[in-house]
């Protein structure tokens, strides 16, 4: 499972990574939610969900990882509130109102979630070398669009992502940095730095933070990392040591107006 999950992730995002073109340094037009050289997160926010909205489908992946003195598994003994790789890949079609979704935590659980207007079906594991669990739901098919969107609004709505930009209880203030092109769409890149106020486990001390987002002209957040990094305490043959510890989320969103989701062969075990 571990090498299948970092498999996963090299797959994701060396996507967002290739045709990497000319850099400058000229900023976008200014727009509802860039002025100069900074942003309006919230305003960036719902940019970019009327953006994915309009696109009517589109594909989004996030990572989650903690690491103890560099390592994604520390062998020795691990802070409170440590808890390994974990990823999720959302396939969004609005016009069709299907979703479909794959969590994983590595060495862990993993499910999946295949959702149509008459139809919920689930499978879902508790450890690598565990049987997958199935089951389904039928739902009237009572749908429209307004209300797959409303649907999936609510499943990550702008408030939260616009937190989640945002670098969670402080206020994040990016900066414009250069502007790239990648397979043939202009992006720019922002950057932002923060310390906490407070530790979040599995911190002992408020971390620093580094946010980095990479927005195309029309809105879309194409590419979100956060890093909070700092002190974390374990406990070793009874004495408290310290170790350093990075926490890193990214987010990507691809395939806009062009992800398509065709019923995945496990919803016929899960429906009979």
């Amino acid at each position: 499972m571990r090498r299948v999950l970092s498999v996963l992730v090299l797959i994701v995002f060396a996507g967002c990574l290739s045709g990497v073109g000319p850099t400058s340094t000229a900023g976008p037009p200014d727009t509802d939610w860039a002025s100069g050289d900074s942003i309006n997160t919230t305003a960036l926010t719902e940019q970019h969900f009327q953006t994915l909205r309009e696109a009517g489908s589109f594909t989004t992946n996030h990572s989650e990882t903690v690491h103890v003195d560099g390592e994604a598994h520390p062998v020795g003994p691990r802070p409170e509130g440590y808890y390994p790789p974990t990823f999720t890949r959302k396939q969004v079609d609005l016009d069709k109102g299907r979703y479909l979704d794959t969590y994983v935590t590595e060495g862990h659980r993993q499910s999946n979630h295949f959702i149509t207007p008459d139809l919920t079906a689930t499978r879902r594991k508790q450890c690598p070398d565990c049987d997958y669990e199935y089951s389904s739901q039928q739902r009237p098919d009572v749908d429209t669009r307004s209300e797959r969107i409303d649907r999936f609004r609510a499943a990550e709505t702008v408030t939260q992502l616009a937190r989640f930009l945002r670098g969670g209880t402080v206020e994040f203030n990016y900066s414009h940095v250069e502007t790239v092109e990648r397979g043939g769409e202009t992006l720019y890149r922002y950057r932002a730095k923060q310390s906490l106020e407070t530790a979040p486990p599995p911190f002992s001390a408020p971390p620093n933070g580094t946010a980095t987002m990479l927005v195309s002209r029309d809105g879309v957040i194409r590419r979100f990392e956060l890093q909070y990094a700092g002190p974390a305490t374990v406990a070793l043959d009874g004495e408290e040591q310290t170790v350093n510890v990075t926490h890193t989320f990214i987010r990507t969103y691809t395939d806009v107006g062009e992800t398509t989701i065709e019923r995945p062969s496990w919803v016929d075990r899960a429906t009979n």
